[in-house]
């Protein structure tokens, strides 16, 4: 901007009459071409922060340094900040390539060299993988999935592979492992539920060996809700299926999952009709007993 300032100031200084109120043409022409411009140039992809923009997950690669992903203008972006606050990229970078997203939700995950960022575009589930550089090294996106009703992925490593869950507009859960190369190791997605109730939100977090996954459950849009949960194993077998938590007058919903290497603890959001919101906690054992079913 400073430079198409002094540009726009030289030219109108050129254009500017003298005292006399004439000014020669030669003398017009001399100074005009002062503020000749030259060919353009490309400086660098902007990385969008509104319209429609939303930071919707952040991943430390165990080093100090986090990834930030978020959405905009149909495109998943990034940018890398140290342990200090510090951003080290001046431009985020673009992750997701064509097809546009289908929803402005996105994911990510690190597996100790590499970033998985995962978005819904076009009618599947995609990803690409990102180097602790900063380098998009899948650059024409991985399909996870070819579905046409997924929306609201998320992902985490455990060890060996990624495993990607997202909630189905069939009212189910589903998920697909992928390894540190970027492979697919599930041609068809794995079925962690299939309710007769409306299904959201699902999380995921391992604890270094089986994965947690939690999602809400709804009877209806302004009615009850509950939180549920399914234990995977590394091979991708559904090992226990259990309803976390229920309320009769409540709304329980956006549930989150974190794990210490050895068990889980899960938040999530208590809306009761006629009361403000409270969030609450419960541990969950190796084996996915909840050690507080009242929560905390």
């Amino acid at each position: 901007l400073g430079l198409v300032a002094m540009l726009l100031m030289t030219a109108c200084s050129a254009r500017k009459p003298s005292h006399g109120g004439e000014q020669s043409t030669a003398t017009h022409r001399s100074e005009a071409s002062l503020a000749t411009v030259g060919p353009a140039f490309e400086l660098d992809e902007p990385g969008y922060g509104n319209g429609g923009s939303a930071i919707t997950s952040i991943k430390s690669e165990g080093l100090g340094t986090s990834l930030v992903v978020w959405t905009a203008g149909g495109a998943v972006y990034g940018a890398r900040v140290d342990a200090a606050g510090n951003v080290l990229d001046r431009f985020p970078f673009r992750i997701s390539g064509p097809p546009l997203l289908a929803n402005t939700l996105c994911s990510v995950s690190f597996d100790g060299t590499n970033w998985l960022v995962v978005w819904v575009g076009g009618s599947s589930v995609r990803g690409a993988r990102v180097s602790a550089n900063g380098v998009v090294l899948d650059p024409s996106g991985i399909t996870i999935a070819a579905t046409a009703s997924a929306y609201a992925p998320a992902v985490a490593y455990n060890g060996e592979s990624w495993l990607v869950v997202w909630a189905s507009a069939a009212w189910k859960i589903v998920g697909a492992r992928v390894d540190s190369q970027g492979t697919v190791l599930d041609s068809t997605p794995i079925v962690i539920v299939s309710d007769t109730l409306a299904v959201n939100h699902p999380q995921v977090a391992s604890n270094g060996k089986d994965w947690l996954v939690v999602w809400d459950g709804h009877s209806g849009y302004y009615e009850i809700g509950d939180i549920d949960l399914a234990l995977v194993s590394a091979d991708g077998n559904v090992l226990t299926r259990a309803q976390f938590l229920s309320a009769q007058d409540d709304e329980l919903n956006h549930p989150a999952v974190a794990s210490d290497g050895t068990s889980w603890l899960v938040a999530w959001q208590d809306w009761p009709i006629d009361s403000s919101v409270s969030l609450y906690t419960a541990r969950v054992s190796p084996t996915g007993v909840v050690l507080d079913p009242d929560g905390v």
